[in-house]
């Protein structure tokens, strides 16, 4: 039963994970995977206190400028 039950739950989840890309468009659903990068760094200053090496914080900027490029209304 718990197999059955994982398996209808994947189902749906792939199901609803597409149609979300579909209405929302995958440029603009790309942005989870960059909160997920912030919140893998945010976890890693709070629970382990591991600070970033500085180039850290420079490859932050591009990321977050290319996701703004990526994002705009207007065409470069």
């Amino acid at each position: 039963m718990p197999l059955v039950a994982a398996a209808a739950i994947n189902a749906a989840f792939y199901v609803l994970f597409f149609e979300i890309i579909r209405r929302v468009g995958p440029a603009k659903f790309s942005f989870f995977n960059y909160l997920a990068v912030v919140a893998g760094i945010l976890w890693g200053l709070v629970v382990f206190r591991e600070p970033p090496p500085a180039l850290f914080w420079l490859a932050i900027v591009v990321m977050f400028a290319g996701m703004a490029l990526a994002l705009r209304k207007k065409p470069v």
